[in-house]
């Protein structure tokens, strides 16, 4: 608040106003204050609007006001926001970690909107972004560990959905992808050679 009261002084209309009043959004969302959070939000987002439309931190933005909008439940704005992140995210960073969680998150809001095909199909899209930045991802496994457990809710998810689909064969593919990928991290971490000893076939 204190960092707030300077800016809107010194630097109104600012990246760095924006970014503050962003920030007092997410305390308040953090809290359970939902009205709150969405004022701090819409509020770095007409700034941004004018000084970074289409940039990455308007689509972060817009992700942030499409939770809050979900879990008001209030579908249809969700739905919009997301939508909105997805576009600018596809063009700037395709690959992202933020594309992925966007990709859910519409998922979510489509999945209880009743559109489960969609909403499977983005799921789906989710999950293989993910498992490329895992390829990717250096530092320990205990970091490796916690990017994919902070994820683990869209297997999930998407496994549940698939169920509900009647389509139970796909759902266990999915759970046991997962598990999968965690097991050659392990085996890749401690360095063993699982072909040593072993029939080529």
């Amino acid at each position: 608040q204190k960092a707030l009261a300077i800016l809107e002084k010194v630097a109104p209309g600012s990246d760095f106003l924006a970014d503050t009043e962003a920030n007092l959004g997410t305390i308040a969302a953090d809290r359970h204050e939902t009205n709150e959070a969405e004022i701090h939000y819409r509020r770095a987002l007409e700034i941004l609007r004018k000084t970074a439309p289409e940039s990455m931190g308007m689509a972060e933005l817009l992700d942030y006001l499409g939770q809050l909008a979900h879990d008001g439940g209030d579908a249809a704005k969700g739905e919009e926001y997301e939508r909105h992140a997805l576009a600018i995210q596809e063009k700037l960073a395709p690959d992202s970690t933020a594309l992925a969680e966007s990709l859910a998150m519409l998922a979510s809001v489509l999945r209880e909107k009743g559109n489960a095909e969609e909403s499977a199909k983005l799921y789906a899209e989710a999950i293989d972004v993910l498992d490329r930045q895992m390829t990717r991802l250096g530092g320990s496994s205990e970091v490796r560990a916690g990017f994919r457990g902070k994820h683990a809710t869209y297997y999930a998810s998407y496994a549940d959905l698939l169920v509900e689909q009647k389509k139970p064969e796909l759902a266990f593919d999915v759970l046991e992808r997962s598990r999968g990928r965690t097991l050659l991290e392990m085996l890749a971490a401690a360095r063993v050679d699982i072909r040593q000893g072993i029939d080529a076939s």
